[in-house]
């Protein structure tokens, strides 16, 4: 084994030795920080980790700044336990009592007659072509040796047919900062209302991600009958 891949694994053993038993912090080479459920464990290329809600993660050892790693964690185990301040009381309402006699009687105005309301403007694309309610029904999460992908379904909730349905889905790290952006589609022409439709977006090089998001779409397809053709004159 050459003596670039000894010296990752053996500073990582002394991390895990010197780690606390609460949260720890990994610190990537790009500035990025993670943060673990516990201590992490070297497995090979990867270090496998559990994040604060429970889900299992992993990161490359090579993409891993050990130094600064240490130094997170130490921090972390340091800091004084935060001790959550009790809100102010409100403060009390004061009560008045009002009778009939403090109230100026005027005569009642004519009632205006109420403004017609205006009909509801249909919702188009960028395009000018009418919006279908296609929605994300449920998706989930695949951890692979090249990155993340993430699956799931799409529905057609409207009434005609959504033309070119697909999602963009965006993946954001732990302070709100956008990771990594994949376009997915349902590889059929249009969804029927209330079908439902797969798609896959993978992320290659992404091992981990706190949140994701979806941004749907998909466009009204009308189709109008043809007219009955007229008889010829006589």
């Amino acid at each position: 084994m050459r003596r670039s891949h000894l010296v990752p694994a053996a500073l990582a053993a002394i991390l895990l030795m010197a780690a606390p038993l609460g949260a720890d912090w990994l610190v990537t080479r790009d500035g990025g920080r993670v943060e673990t459920k516990g201590a992490w464990k070297v497995q090979g290329k990867l270090v496998v980790f559990t994040r604060p809600a429970g889900q299992l993660a992993s990161l490359r050892v090579s993409d891993v700044n050990w130094a600064a790693s240490e130094l997170a964690t130490a921090a972390a185990a340091a800091k004084p336990p935060e001790v959550k301040k009790e809100p102010p009381k409100p403060p009390k309402e004061s009560k008045w009592v009002l009778t009939d006699a403090d109230f100026q009687r005027t005569a009642p105005s004519p009632a205006a007659p109420a403004p017609a309301e205006a009909p509801a403007a249909e919702e188009t694309d960028t395009a000018g072509r009418p919006r279908v309610p296609v929605v994300v029904d449920g998706w989930e999460r695949t951890d692979g040796k090249d990155g993340v992908e993430i699956s799931g379904t799409l529905r057609n909730t409207g009434n005609e047919l959504a033309a070119e349905a697909g999602v963009t889905v965006r993946l954001y790290d732990e302070t709100g900062k956008l990771v990594a952006t994949g376009e997915g589609r349902t590889g059929t022409p249009a969804l029927g209302p209330g079908t439902t439709a797969a798609f896959r977006v993978a992320f290659p090089g992404v091992f981990t991600f706190a949140d994701a998001k979806f941004e749907v779409r998909g466009y009204g397809l009308r189709i109008k009958a043809a007219e009955p053709e007229k008889p010829p004159p006589p």
